[in-house]
């Protein structure tokens, strides 16, 4: 699976119990500024693993959405553990709502 250039995305674990069957590719489209307003990008990752957000990405994130029908965890450190907020399409628009803006540093989707 390709990693958008500028975010190196590192699949660190498998999260909860998702059988390989159930397992599918989603996106997470993530801002580092709220309401979604640029820079953006549209990541590309498998349910039922975390990622870990590193580069200028790690601790830049203001609003995150995923696909239709996907569920998204972010979290505020390393290895899908600490703070976090789980989600749904069409996402939320302003992280500082939940006081995890510009505090990601890992993700899961289911």
């Amino acid at each position: 699976m390709p990693v958008p250039e500028g975010i190196t995305l590192l699949p660190v674990s498998t999260v909860g119990e998702i059988s390989r069957a159930t397992r599918a590719i989603t996106h997470l489209f993530v801002c580092k500024n709220p309401q979604f307003v640029p820079e953006c990008m549209n990541i590309e990752v498998q349910t039922g693993f975390c990622y870990n957000i590193l580069n200028s990405w790690n601790d830049a994130i203001s609003s995150a959405g995923p696909d239709r029908e996907t569920k998204c965890t972010l979290f505020a450190d390393p290895g899908c553990v600490g703070r976090s907020v789980e989600f749904a399409y069409p996402g939320i628009g302003n992280l500082q709502d939940f006081d995890l803006d510009d505090l990601a540093s890992s993700f899961s989707c289911t």
